[in-house]
């Protein structure tokens, strides 16, 4: 087969042998594909180095056919989030964003909604936006193909779309204060923290310029969409276990030093 250029961005790099890799891409207009790197650690044209999760560019390579890997042999350009490469922080929730993808969408067609959204949320990064908010976002709006959709627009039992509201596990979505004591383990959170929710539900990162999200409620938005992906999910994946193993390792730094 002749090569021809391939445009995507990186999900995952994973190292298939002493030399050689598996590189998982979102390809624009297609969806994702699995390709191989042969000699990818000795690559003369250095693949190794411009190639990590969350590189976006165009790869020379074939395309898998019935099956099997296709090939990337070379690159024509990448763009990459400033300092991924050192920055252990951001590589782990932009890793932990590509391993939801593969888990969402790799027996399953992927709309160009997904690769635009996915370019646009490194563009936010890159011109300074918190990773957290971004990896919220797609945590958010993954929830429809990992399978569990809860109702975060309007109330769940009467569809009220105004008021003040709550998240409810029973009624698998956000419920209006008139409803709050048809659950008495309803979660308590403010409603800022449900707006934020909503807003992901139906926010397009094409049309964002910038995130006005305080830490403390990110924090709480965090913390809800745990509880959705550990008891309606069960998926946690390897980057996500990192990242928790991070911030446990850092709070008790904070509280040796206090």
């Amino acid at each position: 087969m002749a090569n021809v250029k391939i445009e995507g961005i990186v999900l995952s790099v994973r190292e298939y042998s002493d030399n050689d890799a598996i590189v998982n891409l979102l390809v624009k207009n297609s969806g994702i594909e699995s390709f191989m790197i042969r000699g990818y650690k000795k690559s003369k044209k250095q693949l190794n180095a411009n190639i990590f999760v969350m590189t976006n560019g165009v790869f020379i390579g074939t395309h898998p056919k019935n099956n099997t890997l296709g090939y990337i042999t070379d690159i024509d350009t990448v763009s990459q989030v400033q300092n991924i490469s050192i920055d252990i922080y951001l590589s782990a929730y932009l890793s932990h964003i590509g391993e939801l993808f593969i888990d969402a969408f790799e027996k399953n067609s992927v709309s160009n909604f997904w690769y635009l959204n996915f370019l646009a949320g490194i563009n936010l990064i890159e011109k300074g936006a918190e990773v957290k908010n971004i990896v919220n976002f797609f945590e958010v709006r993954l929830l429809e193909p990992l399978g569990v959709k809860p109702n975060l627009y309007s109330d769940s039992i009467d569809g009220t779309t105004t008021g003040i509201f709550d998240y409810s596990e029973k009624y698998n979505g956000i419920i209006e204060k008139k409803h709050f004591a048809l659950d008495e383990y309803r979660l308590h959170v403010s409603n800022k923290v449900i707006n934020v929710l909503r807003w992901y539900s139906m926010a397009d990162l094409t049309k964002v310029n910038n995130f006005d999200i305080s830490s403390d409620t990110q924090r709480a938005v965090q913390r809800v969409i745990n509880l959705i992906y550990d008891r309606q999910i069960g998926l946690k994946t390897r980057s996500k276990k990192v990242i928790e193993q991070m911030n446990a390792m850092e709070r008790l730094s904070l509280n040796e030093q206090g």
